[in-house]
């Protein structure tokens, strides 16, 4: 179909990503996603501090009076807690660490040396080499340089999210039976199984020198974990403890918009499982044309010769309209019109129409645009969805001061997306 060959083109321009996971449908036992890196620290103004320097991550959304912080590292989410003491980990205990990646692992590591961040140690994998260093909370990550080149971000991105155990068998049975996740393959095996992605990062398992269980306590110690993400978590509580997933929270918590509850791997390394909400009160955070005004304005990117360009009005009579042109080899390839309007049933709407560039609309379209009614949205941030569609099945729209991060997914119904990000 013409949507995929646009998504492969598309893929070839700017490279695939990972964005906002969307959880399956409900049913019996809802599948899980990984929707966030879950971080609790002992100081919000330190850690922020520590990942955007550091690390490139920035600020998605400050909301620390609603008890959290997200942060994002090229399209993942960071979601930062507080905790009230640091870690105390230490070789041999199971743990969970982020491996961020680089260009230039030697660099950037004497450069955090140097600026007084603790490097552990340098070793090597089976896909590159790394160091491991501390975060100002106790929490350990890698930084690493993969050996295929190509894979390695000029500053720096998420790899994967590795988790340490003790007994392979039983670890690999919780991740793979009781949270039902696949493993990528066994050819790494040991000391570490990868498992597919399923959202907004994939994640390893490794019983490499672990002998003892993690340290953490719940609510008290700053630790790293999973946000497994699901669209009904009264039925995937239910489900999990029908695996025998040991619950820290009897029943689900609210913080802010997200419904959330801890659980423990049999290694004592902490995950939750969590359910956004679309606002706090349980209805649209946004409603109205007025409400976007983060939209409006002339957004562009240029890269290998080829020109991404995206303008949207302001707000007007419930109304904002927006165009988007595509150029390759100095010359105009795609256009499309948009348009975000309020409809008394349905809320914001989205639709999309393509058009070659003697403004012929494609023949896929010829009956109507593409038509996605507002899923959730909020202050910088917008998320169409059509469960209906062919592909893409979402459209998700996000601001980060200036540069604007479009993202669309095909219906796999595993959150993978592709994006591209324009500046202002």
């Amino acid at each position: 179909m013409r949507w995929r060959y646009l998504i492969h083109a598309m893929v070839a321009f700017v490279g695939p990503a990972t964005g906002i996971a969307g959880a399956a449908e409900p049913d019996k036992s809802p599948e899980l996603c990984v929707t966030a890196i879950r971080m609790a620290v002992v100081d919000y103004d330190e850690s922020i501090r520590f990942y955007t320097e550091h690390l490139g991550c920035t600020v998605r959304e400050d909301r620390r009076a609603d008890g959290f912080v997200i942060l994002d590292c090229d399209g993942v989410a960071i979601v930062l807690t507080e905790a009230a003491r640091k870690a105390d980990i230490e070789d041999g205990q199971a743990f969970v660490r982020v491996n961020f990646k680089t260009r230039d692992l030697d660099g950037r590591a004497a450069a955090m040396k140097e600026a007084g961040v603790k490097i552990i140690r340098d070793d090597r994998s089976a896909v590159g080499r790394y160091v491991v260093f501390e975060d100002p909370s106790g929490l350990r990550h890698n930084l690493k340089q993969l050996d295929d080149a190509a894979q390695n971000p000029e500053g720096t991105g998420i790899y994967d999210v590795g988790i340490s155990v003790r007994d392979m068998t039983k670890a690999r049975a919780f991740y793979e039976r009781s949270l039902g996740f696949e493993v990528m393959t066994e050819n790494y095996y040991p000391p570490v199984y990868p498992f597919k992605q399923r959202g907004a990062a994939f994640f390893i398992l490794s019983d490499k020198d672990t002998k003892r269980p993690a340290p953490f306590v719940y609510g008290r110690t700053a630790r790293t974990g999973l946000a497994f993400g699901t669209e009904d978590i009264t039925a995937a509580m239910r489900s999990l403890k029908g695996e025998g997933v040991r619950f820290l929270d009897a029943e689900p918590l609210r913080t802010g918009p997200v419904l959330h509850a801890g659980f423990a791997d049999p290694d004592g390394n902490i995950h939750e499982v969590i359910q956004h909400l679309e606002s706090p009160d349980g209805g649209r955070a946004v409603s109205r044309a007025a409400d976007i005004t983060w939209l409006e304005g002339r957004w562009v990117m240029d890269m290998d010769g080829q020109s991404l360009e995206e303008i949207w009005t302001a707000p007007m009579g419930g109304t904002v309209i927006g165009m988007f042109r595509w150029e390759r080899g100095s010359k105009a390839w795609l256009f499309e019109f948009m348009s975000i309007e309020e409809d008394e049933d349905a809320g914001l709407v989205f639709r999309l129409r393509h058009f070659h560039r003697k403004l012929v609309v494609w023949k896929s379209e010829a009956d109507g645009p593409l038509t996605y009614p507002l899923a959730r949205g909020s202050e910088n941030e917008l998320i169409f969805e059509n469960p209906d569609r062919d592909q893409p099945r979402r459209f998700i729209y996000r601001r980060d001061g200036d540069r604007l991060t479009v993202s669309f997914e095909e219906p796999d119904g595993k959150g993978q997306s592709f994006k591209y990000s324009l500046a202002k």
